[in-house]
C-alpha cells in the first residue's frame, strides 16, 4: 500500500530545505533579483530538462509495466491500477509544469525596460517556489514508484505476499 504520509513528508522536507535556503539568502533589491534570475536560469533549465526526461520515461515505463502485469497469471487488485494511475497523473503534472517553467524562463527577461524592474523580485521568488514544488513533486513520484515497485516485486516473489494480489474467488461448491 502506498503510504501517502511518507510521500507527503518526503516532498515537504525537500520544499522546506529549498525554501530555507532561499530565506537565508535574504531580501533582494530589484537589481539583485535580475542578477539572481540570470544566474539561476541555467540550473533551472537543467532541472526542467531533467524533470521532462524523467517523467516521460516514467510514463513510457508505466505502459510497459501495465502490459507486463496484464500477461501474468496473478490477479492483481484494483488498488495496484489505482496507484499506477496516480503516479501517471503526477508524472504528467510534473511534465507539464516543467515545460511551462522552461517556456517562461526562455523569455528574454533581461531585455525588459526599467519600468518592469519591480517585477523581477516577485518573479524571482515565484520561480524559487515553483522549482522547489517541482522538485518536491518529483521526489513524491519517485517515492510512490518505489513503494509500488516493492509491492509488485513481492507479488511476483516465490511467496507472493503482496497487498496487490487480489483474493481468489472460489465457487460455493
Amino acid at each position: 500500500m502506498i503510504n501517502l504520509k511518507k510521500i507527503f513528508w518526503g516532498a515537504a522536507i525537500s520544499v522546506l530545505v529549498i525554501g530555507t535556503g532561499s530565506y537565508a539568502a535574504g531580501r533582494l533589491s530589484n537589481s539583485e533579483a535580475v542578477e539572481m534570475l540570470t544566474a539561476m536560469f541555467p540550473s533551472t533549465r537543467f532541472l526542467c530538462s531533467s524533470v521532462i526526461t524523467a517523467t516521460s520515461t516514467i510514463l513510457a515505463l508505466i505502459l510497459t509495466l501495465i502490459s507486463f502485469t496484464a500477461r501474468t497469471e496473478h490477479n492483481l487488485d484494483s488498488r495496484y491500477y489505482t496507484h499506477i494511475k496516480l503516479i501517471a497523473k503526477l508524472a504528467c503534472t510534473a511534465f507539464i509544469a516543467a515545460i511551462t517553467l522552461l517556456l517562461f524562463i526562455n523569455l528574454p527577461l533581461e531585455e525588459t525596460s526599467e519600468k518592469f524592474l519591480i517585477w523581477f523580485r516577485i518573479i524571482y521568488y515565484i520561480i524559487l517556489i515553483y522549482t522547489s514544488l517541482l522538485g518536491g513533486l518529483l521526489i513524491a513520484i519517485m517515492l510512490m514508484l518505489y513503494q509500488t515497485a516493492a509491492s509488485v516485486i513481492l507479488a511476483f516473489s516465490p511467496n507472493g505476499e503482496s497487498e496487490f494480489i487480489a483474493e481468489q474467488k472460489t465457487d460455493g461448491a
